[in-house]
């Protein structure tokens, strides 16, 4: 049966207020930033909702995928693993036979003895099967589980499940965690390396290393950068490699730049942000606190070009309270709102929410992809905003869950330069990003 969702007409407005904005002949900056109402043009609009439609579809089919029906719990093998498919398969080991003549699905696996090492799943903690399996999953290698570790047939329960991406179990257990072991005691550490509380993936003003070839309407070709990133500093919680939970403090700064590409690369303008984010996050909720400032800089370059540009000193120190939720390792949503206590140019109210897809653990060379939307509201556009849609394909590290992002990105709405804030954009681009 299909669900028939609909938005408040807060919400309707609030959405409709960040697509489409109206400026008004008073907001009008000198010639070079002459726009106007905004019309989206029909491929673009045609490119949004494809790619909406994408990320709906994608969680919908996600909650009805075929499950295995219930059956008694049973024991794996030394040689026994979960899939590609997210089944349980047995590796053929010499001596061992398969409980099953296929050799590459085993539904009723048997017991043995044997010293496999567990990896990822604890030998004591019972591991749900059936779960969404959707497409192909980005892991080349099986994952062994422990001969001890029972299995019980049905559907997802507490904080068991399978990512849909990656084809194997990522929470286990009757918590909701992600964590290597549950009952991992928590320890003070210092530059323990993995974020608590991720970036968001389509935010323009996140701390990270990204780069854009961007084509904007009615404009020359510009080059956008942003050079920093976000780091942890000390964290009270577990030692997990990409799913951390506890108390954490991190730092952020970076220089978003844009470079005007047809005049010498010449620097338009910089915005430089500094921050002090406390995360906290447990399983599935992610939870910050957190100051940033942030000032806008006309490049020198484009004032001597321009000499009668007026010159904005846009500057904000805002506090920040963000939660994140995790409907899937790989699928989070999330919202946030920021005041500042100190503005110029700017007034005190900010929002933002959006939806993130990406792969939740490692993948290796193949990678998978990745989607990802936000919408920023601002009090000083009357609480309009950019609307920014990026898909691509993603790398997750083995080593540290860093993230490598490549794709396209679309923006439309107010320049996420804030030089140029009242400056109506439509922006195409090519983007690289780097997420430490």
């Amino acid at each position: 049966m299909v669900k028939v969702i609909k938005l408040p007409r807060a919400c309707s407005w609030l959405l409709a207020k960040s697509i489409f904005v109206e400026t008004s002949a008073a907001d009008k900056l000198p010639p070079r930033d002459l726009r106007g109402i905004y019309n989206v043009n029909m491929p673009l609009r045609v490119f949004i909702v494809l790619l909406t439609a994408l990320g709906w579809a994608r969680l919908a089919a996600a909650q009805t995928a075929e499950t295995i029906p219930a059956g008694p719990p049973a024991l794996l093998r030394e040689s026994d693993y979960f899939d590609l498919d997210g089944w349980v398969a047995n590796r053929g080991l010499p001596g061992e036979a398969d409980a099953t003549s296929d050799a590459s699905v085993v539904r009723s696996p048997t017991s043995g003895a044997g010293t496999q090492p567990s990896v990822g799943i604890s030998s004591s903690a019972p591991v749900v099967l059936g779960a969404p399996v959707l497409g192909e999953p980005a892991m080349a290698e099986p994952l062994l589980l422990a001969p001890n570790a029972s299995v019980t047939a049905g559907p997802i329960v507490g904080g068991s499940w399978f990512d849909p991406y990656i084809g194997m179990p990522v929470a286990r257990g009757g918590s909701d965690v992600f964590g290597f072991d549950p009952n991992e005691p928590w320890t003070l550490q210092l530059l323990p390396g993995a974020l608590i509380y991720k970036s968001y993936l389509a935010s323009t003003k996140e701390s990270r290393l990204a780069g854009k070839i961007v084509h904007e309407t009615d404009d020359d070709a510009l080059w956008d950068g942003t050079l920093g990133g976000r780091f942890a500093v000390l964290r009270y919680g577990n030692r997990d490699p990409f799913w951390p939970d506890g108390w954490q403090m991190d730092i952020e700064a970076s220089a978003q730049i844009r470079l005007d590409i047809p005049e010498d690369v010449d620097v338009r303008s910089t915005d430089y942000r500094v921050g002090v984010p406390l995360t906290w996050g447990v399983g599935r909720q992610r939870a910050k606190f957190a100051y940033y400032h942030v000032s806008s800089h006309l490049g020198d370059e484009f004032l001597l070009k321009n000499p009668n540009y007026p010159r904005l000193n846009f500057a904000r120190d805002v506090l920040v309270l963000g939660y994140t939720y995790y409907l899937w390792p790989s699928t989070s949503v999330y919202a946030e709102a920021g005041w500042a206590f100190f503005s110029d140019v700017s007034e005190q109210w900010e929002f933002q929410f959006g939806l993130d897809y990406a792969p939740a653990l490692p993948t290796g060379i193949v990678g998978a992809p990745f989607f990802a939307a936000n919408v920023h509201l601002r009090q000083e556009l009357d609480y309009s905003g950019p609307f920014t849609v990026q898909a691509g394909w993603a790398w997750r590290s083995a080593n540290n869950g860093q993230l490598l992002r490549i794709g396209l990105h679309y923006l439309n709405g107010p320049s996420n330069q804030y030089s140029f804030y009242r400056r109506i954009e439509d922006q195409i681009a090519l983007g690289i990003w780097y997420d430490f």
